[in-house]
């Protein structure tokens, strides 16, 4: 057993182990220490924060040029850390004493680096910690669960397209998490689970401080959404460049390619936003400009904006000029209004685009 004193501030330790092996130079006392077989590291609580234990098989330490404080200590064969709530795991570990940091790596038993705390648990091929304030950044095959939020006091603003009761899973090719702002960044073919709740881009970022999401890159959803008026709220799919969600608005906007297909109705614009109502996952109303086409079974209509009132079942289309085509009928006019339910259409034209429709019987079978 080797103890260490409290020096420069820094805390006690002491290390524990079956076999221990010193070197130095002549006349210049130890400056490494290898400790084998059944390795325990302890670290006395400092201002802040509780004590701190970790298990290996190896143990190689490096001391300073006095040979008194460690500088640094590599861990080897089924590594295990414990601060507080923050337990890691890995087959091999660097962990820089003076920084705080921790370096996982390699597999043991056949599992990788893997990181958990009340909040979360991440997997990848490597994880780098360091441990207050909580940062880590992970990659290789990054497998992430965000815990519920429900019950905990310290549990985050979970975006309210996700359910605060269930957990979330993530899987990204990289990985970088900030505790004293509580956001995560996930890159490389991100995809994230909850449920039928799908949302994957080439980007995620979850921002836990204010409930807000941002998806880059190719995004692409599927939300428990009702769009329709007494509608269960089915999956809807959603496609854009980027795709945003504020939790303060409750707003959830497509932006760049935007595409939503739903209840309501299949619909491509330049951007397309969802205003979802304040208590749960209900369409306030519906938004979209920039070459707007909305396709209702037979029915398409076209413009330069489009909104849609899901509790009158409403379409409110505006352009120069606007176009509904039903059928064999179609009407154009600065502004159009129909209905899902029925085949009700006002026109309301102007002097600088007029309104016109043109209609006639649907054409008969060619006769024989």
């Amino acid at each position: 057993a080797v103890s260490l004193p409290a020096t420069g501030g820094g805390p006690a330790r002491a290390i524990r182990s079956q076999r221990l092996t010193g070197s130095g130079a002549a006349g210049a006392g130890l400056n490494a220490m290898r400790f084998q077989e059944a390795v325990e590291f302890r670290e006395a609580a400092a201002q802040g924060r509780g004590a701190r234990v970790a298990r290996a098989r190896t143990l190689e330490a490096t001391l300073d040029a006095a040979g008194q404080s460690l500088e640094e200590a590599r861990f080897s064969g089924g590594f295990l850390f414990e601060d507080g709530s923050l337990r890691a795991q890995s087959a091999d570990a660097r962990y820089g004493l003076a920084a705080g940091t921790l370096a996982l790596s390699g597999a043991s038993g056949g599992t990788g680096p893997s990181v958990s705390d009340d909040s979360l648990r991440i997997d990848a091929d490597a994880i780098d910690v360091t441990l207050s304030p909580r940062k880590m950044s992970a990659s290789g095959r990054v497998r992430t669960t965000l815990q519920p939020t429900r019950g905990r006091q310290e549990g985050g603003r979970r975006p309210g397209l996700l359910t605060d009761g269930e957990a979330v899973n993530v899987l990204a090719s990289s990985l970088v998490y900030d505790e004293a702002s509580r956001t995560t960044v996930f890159k490389g073919a991100a995809r994230m689970l909850q449920g039928p709740t799908v949302i994957q881009a080439e980007t995620i970022t979850l921002d836990e401080a204010k409930g807000n999401l941002l998806a880059v890159g190719g995004a692409v959803t599927s939300l428990g959404i009702a769009t329709t008026e007494g509608a269960a709220g089915k999956p809807t799919l959603g496609r854009a460049d980027t795709f945003r969600y504020t939790d303060d608005t409750r707003r959830a906007l497509y932006d760049t390619r935007a595409q939503f297909n739903s209840e309501a109705g299949d619909l491509q614009a330049t951007r397309i936003e969802l205003l979802l109502a304040n208590t749960d996952n209900e369409l306030d109303r519906l938004e979209a400009q920039g070459a707007v086409q909305v396709t209702l079974g037979v029915r398409r209509a076209t413009g330069s904006r489009l909104v849609y009132r899901p509790v009158e079942a409403r379409y409110e289309i505006t352009g120069t000029p606007g176009r509904f085509v039903d059928a064999c009928n179609e009407s154009s006019g600065r502004t159009l209004t129909f209905f899902r339910s029925s085949d009700r259409v006002i026109i309301d034209g102007n002097e600088q685009a007029r309104t016109e429709t043109r209609g006639g019987k649907c054409p008969g079978p060619t006769p024989f």
